[in-house]
């Protein structure tokens, strides 16, 4: 284990303190051109939907359905890619993360990205283009006529948690207005421009349907929704969520009765979204959520009483927890999408197993609320989420919506706190790389650190570090690249994990931007960066994708015993592999168990012939594979699947 303090060498401002005022605005000045800040990038690909893409292998066109009135699309029943009973393409990206106070959970965002996650134009060709298509199916709309009034309403937002797209880019509507034909066109735009708020609010349309000059009522209507923009990443963001196409409605139909979840709950625990469960019981008071918050729109005219109710179901042993019903009377004013937020008490308390505590511990909370009645959706008001508690502190979420680094910066360091609640040993560093525009060269070496405190005027008092680190980039959903400490090391109470480099380049670690949606929309408080010589609090709303993760007590016994054997020879390869890798070693091992980044068992191997492991069924990203000799583990080495 390795104890020294580490000093970096840019000035601070104390150096100056006696200049004179004119002198120490001047060094201010200057040092925040020379050092840089904090930057958050756009990303550059979608993991989640290159993931989604491997596992469908290849993208077959829905076949062609027509449709009848209402149709009715809010995305609450879909993730990913549209639904194909409503939808002929899968170009935009499903989700629930990228926007901010949506109608109801689950949008439809339109990047620079195709159905793969990838840039259509990865030759860094910036000029606008036209990206995604969201394509109904056919729509008969050959009994209607002008006096039927038939209107199509939808949401949509531009940026929200991604990149506001510039004046130069536009989000269309487009209705297919001729039977057999592919002649489009457009009936409404929309072009970006200034960056005004952080936060800019959905805006509601209506379009009228309607054959003055154009044939529309037809048995093969249908509409498109297409953005023109930077086709190099996930950039120039659009939000297009709840569309209806109705007869019988008018410019002024803007109540629609429905009763919708629009946010995501927030996690059981409080601080932390995940942490193990021996620490988390051993401070119950201190990390269990006062409540289960459930953030709701009002989008009928009308004063909604609901009635809330939440599930908890244990995943791992199979079984419910917990079951609440509770009624709420709040005083809803009426009118168009008026927001607030509801509690209910959580109590889970139960899950002590008669004294057996789980290392590894999932919990699916499925939360529900009575729907008004006549409800126009009836699927979202529901939601469900796993709550898991592991062997690994965690603030974020599993999900980045961008990269994370410092901005001109020659050199510097990040570090992110975390509490041991409990004594444990820190076996690995988890850090989620985005491929952000700007990817990390993969000669680029940095350093990982963890420090035991850090002092604002620069000084750190260092437990351990790994030099010489590179980027792993996974095309696994936000995948993990897990480096292993050369030693455990025991840590109690507060510690920091983090970085140093001494170039420039953006560091790109993924950022949870939904952090600020259960914090208060404030930045983490336990983020520091360096680039001037002091540790300075973080300015940006959200966390990064870095995480510690703790070894079991017997697996590092094992390890302590193997600093006393003879070093043995253990290699796999290919190493990345695809589907199957081979061992070449000098001990006679009995099998093979590979665990994931979390410490889970994924999959185990006798040796009985040849040493060779088929690694298919696993997704891809980063594993550690564990070589096991008369009971004992005598090697273990890092596996990357691609």
């Amino acid at each position: 284990m390795i104890h020294h303090t580490t000093q970096l060498t840019q000035l601070t401002l104390q150096q100056v303190a006696n200049k004179t005022f004119f002198s120490s605005l001047l060094f201010i000045c200057l040092a925040q051109l020379a050092f840089g800040q904090e930057e958050i990038k756009p990303l550059y690909s979608n993991s989640a939907l290159t993931l989604q893409a491997e596992q469908l292998k290849s993208y077959k066109k829905p076949k062609d359905t027509t449709l009848n009135l209402p149709f009715i699309e809010d995305f609450s029943t879909a993730y990913y890619y549209p639904n194909e009973k409503k939808w002929q393409d899968n170009h935009v990206f499903v989700n629930a993360n990228f926007s901010v106070n949506a109608p109801s959970i689950g949008v439809a965002t339109f990047d620079g990205l195709n159905h793969r996650g990838y840039p259509y134009n990865d030759q860094g060709k910036v000029r606008p283009v036209y990206c995604d298509n969201l394509t109904s199916q056919f729509i008969d709309l050959s009994s209607y006529k002008n006096a039927d009034s038939v209107y199509l309403s939808f949401f949509f937002q531009a940026k929200g948690l991604g990149e506001n797209p510039e004046n130069v880019d536009s989000l269309i509507l487009q209705f297919k207005w001729k039977k057999d034909t592919s002649n489009w066109q457009t009936v409404w735009a929309v072009n970006g421009g200034a960056d005004t708020i952080d936060k800019p609010s959905f805006k509601e349309i209506m379009v009228w349907i309607n054959d003055t000059g154009y044939n529309y009522f037809h048995d093969e209507f249908q509409f498109r929704f297409r953005n023109y923009g930077n086709p190099t990443g996930a950039l120039d963001h659009w939000h297009v969520d709840y569309i209806i196409v109705d007869a019988n409605r008018s410019i002024n139909s803007t109540y629609i009765n429905d009763f919708t979840l629009y946010q995501k709950p927030n996690y059981l625990t409080k601080i932390y979204t995940s942490m193990p469960f021996k620490a988390f019981e051993a401070a119950y008071n201190t990390y269990v959520s006062d409540s289960i918050k459930f953030h709701f729109n009002n989008i009928t005219p009308e004063e909604q009483l609901p009635q809330l109710g939440y599930n908890i179901f244990d995943v791992t042993n199979n079984k419910f927890i917990n079951h609440e019903q509770q009624r709420q009377n709040p005083t809803f004013l009426p009118g168009l999408r008026k927001t607030w937020v509801l509690e209910t008490y959580v109590d889970i308390t139960k899950f002590r197993y008669d004294g057996v505590i789980l290392d590894d511990l999932k919990l699916e909370v499925e939360l529900n609320a009575e729907a008004v009645p006549n409800d126009l959706v009836n699927t979202n008001h529901k939601y469900s989420f796993i709550q898991h508690f592991g062997n690994y502190y965690a603030y974020d979420d599993g999900t980045a919506e961008g990269g994370y680094g410092l901005e001109d910066a020659r050199s510097g360091g990040v570090a992110l706190k975390f509490n041991a609640v409990l004594p444990d040993t820190l076996r690995y560093l988890a850090f989620s790389f985005t491929s952000a525009k700007e990817q990390i060269a993969s000669p680029q070496k940095f350093n990982l650190v963890v420090w035991d405190k850090i002092l604002p005027q620069g000084s750190e008092s260092e437990l351990a570090r790994i030099t010489g680190a590179t980027p792993i980039y996974s095309s696994v959903l936000n995948g993990w690249a897990l480096y292993k400490l050369e030693e455990p090391i025991y840590v109690d109470g507060d510690f920091y994990i983090g970085w140093e480099q001494f170039k420039e380049y953006n560091f790109n670690v993924g950022f949870d931007r939904n952090y600020g949606d259960f914090n208060r929309n404030r930045p983490n408080p336990n983020l520091y960066f360096n680039t001037a010589g002091e540790w300075t609090r973080s300015t940006k709303i959200g966390t990064p994708l870095i995480r510690p993760i703790f070894g079991h007590e017997d697996l590092v016994s094992v390890n302590e015993k193997l600093n006393n054997q003879k070093i043995i020879s253990f290699d796999i390869y290919p190493n990345p592999c695809n589907s199957f890798f081979s061992i070449k070693t000098s001990a006679l091992i009995e099998k093979v168990e590979i665990y994931d980044i979390t410490g889970r068992l994924i999959l185990t191997q006798n040796i009985i012939n040849e040493p060779i492991i088929n690694v298919q069924p696993l997704i891809n990203g980063v594993y550690t594979v564990h070589a096991i000799e008369k009971g004992c583990i005598i090697a273990i080495k890092k596996l990357i699947k691609y």
